[in-house]
């Protein structure tokens, strides 16, 4: 970008919608502040993968796991979520077979891990939507 002013916060900003249906990020702007003449990189951090909608319930009672636990799939740091009602938590980047971690708590007994198996057919908007039980 050629118009940034230096020595001054500039921010940049990217339209989500150009993006591939597979991309997503975590922000759409940064601020950063350049000195005369220099190249300044604009790290976005993106996850490239599928879109789901996941509902989480609990290996021993079939209870959906706890609002407000925090769902990150294993090997992507840019995939987290929140659960919301009944076990829901809406997770990007996702890949064909995946594994979550969830946690609620600092203990032992307030995390588990589910195995997520994507389906073949995305619903609405491209979304896809799967339940995993979490161990």
């Amino acid at each position: 970008l050629g118009y940034l002013t230096p020595y001054q916060k500039n921010d940049i900003s990217i339209d989500p919608t150009t993006l591939p249906d597979d991309a997503a990020v975590s922000q759409t702007s940064v601020s950063v502040v350049p000195t005369r003449g220099a190249v300044v990189k604009a790290a976005f951090r993106t996850s490239v993968g599928k879109r789901l909608l996941l509902t989480l319930t609990t290996g021993g009672d079939g209870k959906p796991v706890p609002f407000g636990a925090v769902a990150t799939v294993e090997g992507s740091e840019n995939s987290t979520g929140i659960t919301g009602d009944g076990g829901r938590v809406y997770l990007t980047g996702v890949q064909e077979d995946s594994r979550v971690t969830v946690r609620w708590g600092q203990g032992q007994s307030q995390r588990c891990t589910a195995d997520i198996h994507v389906p073949e057919q995305a619903g609405a908007a491209g979304v896809y939507v799967a339940q995993a039980q979490c161990r």
